[in-house]
């Protein structure tokens, strides 16, 4: 071999290793280079490091939370690449390296190693999915292997609050100005109006307009993604007997109504909170990982979480014969489609129009062995 042909093939080996995904036009560069006698350098980035830069673009336009669940998948991603990479292949692993091979390793790691349910595989999934296609609209590869891939998604299990429930946690003798009733407070706030924790414990006293007929609007822009939409809710009476006392306590027009406390805090107050009010039936939460059936059975109460509140206003407002375009409206859904991963329907009400539909019984008829026919 010549030794024209042995630089030319060295030089072409060389921006391979370096940059799988190196272009024509780069490889040219190398050559015409290392055919003059020259070694310059060639500085590129690895699949990690343009990882970092999508997740600090995101950064700007992105809620804290989304950034935490961005934040979330690299490290899995990195513990990933650990476990199942020698030494050298994570420095060469790129966008190009997203293949079929990977795929079954990554599912072997999230459901044998990590021992993920398959909603959170799926939401890794999602997540490497629109990686993938920010680095593809930005030229950085021409892999459209990740298209391929899907991880199923399971219809969860939704706990939410009945209203008799809600009405039980209301009941609680709480002190006003406590963490506890700060909690409470905020949580029924969540469940009467539906929205996110994020929007209600940012709620100001400017934000609320008192009507001459004594109602009160809650006039909320709430953000999706980089966007902000401007809603307007009327408060529930029950909605107004709970943020009306920290209306009046507020002098300023812009501060927050209520007290910040952090989430994990405030689930464990609140899951002890229900405990109190009794809210403690036996609950079964069925979930997969994979195949596998995974069965959780706790009292009611441990299941519950802040964000239980919107779950539990959609639930409830469809049990009372709200259509579901009107409920989206006020919640902020999108689309239906999102809004149904979060209903839940109590047994007794799925009993009451089974027979009230097909038999034209009310529940109690349908409940009483000695009824006449």
């Amino acid at each position: 071999m010549s030794i024209l042909k042995t630089a030319v093939l060295e030089a072409i080996r060389t921006a391979i290793t370096e940059n799988p995904d190196v272009s024509l036009a780069e490889i040219d560069k190398k050559v015409r280079h290392a055919l003059n006698g020259k070694n310059p350098s060639f500085n590129t980035k690895t699949f990690l490091e343009y990882l970092n830069d999508y997740i600090e673009e995101k950064r700007l336009i992105l809620k804290p939370k989304t950034i935490t669940k961005l934040e979330s998948f690299k490290n899995v991603f990195q513990d990933f690449v650990a476990s199942s990479y020698n030494e050298i292949e994570p420095r060469l692993l790129s966008f190009s390296s997203v293949d079929d091979s990977l795929d079954l390793k990554m599912r072997t790691y999230l459901f044998n190693e990590r021992r993920n349910l398959n909603n959170s595989v799926s939401k890794f999934y999602e997540t490497l999915s629109g990686f993938m296609a920010w680095g593809l609209r930005r030229k950085l590869h021409s892999n459209i292997s990740y298209q391929n891939f899907s991880a199923k998604r399971d219809k969860k299990d939704v706990v939410f609050l009945t209203v008799d429930e809600l009405d039980a946690l209301k009941k609680l003798d709480l002190p006003f100005g406590t963490a506890d009733r700060t909690i409470r407070d905020l949580f029924l706030f969540m469940a009467f109006t539906g929205q996110r924790i994020g929007d209600a414990n940012n709620i100001c006293r400017k934000d609320l307009y008192l009507r001459d007929d004594q109602s009160i609007d809650w006039i909320l822009f709430q953000r999706k993604g980089h966007k902000t939409m401007k809603m307007e809710l009327p408060l529930l009476n029950k909605s107004k007997e709970i943020i009306l006392p920290y209306y009046h306590k507020a002098n300023d027009p812009q501060a927050k109504l209520f007290s910040v406390y952090s989430e994990p805090h405030m689930n464990r107050r609140l899951k002890a909170l229900c405990g109190v009010a009794g809210i403690t039936e036996t609950t079964t939460i069925v979930q997969y990982r994979n195949k596998e059936r995974v069965e959780t059975v706790q009292p009611k109460n441990k299941f519950i979480s802040m964000h239980t509140g919107r779950r539990s206003f959609i639930s409830n407002s469809l049990a009372l014969g709200l259509s579901p375009e009107i409920i989206k409206q006020f919640s902020g859904h999108v689309n239906l489609k999102t809004m149904n991963l979060y209903v839940g329907v109590q047994y007794e009400t799925k009993r009451k129009f089974l027979f009230e539909s097909w038999q034209g019984e009310t529940v109690r008829d349908a409940g009483d062995p000695d009824r006449q026919s």
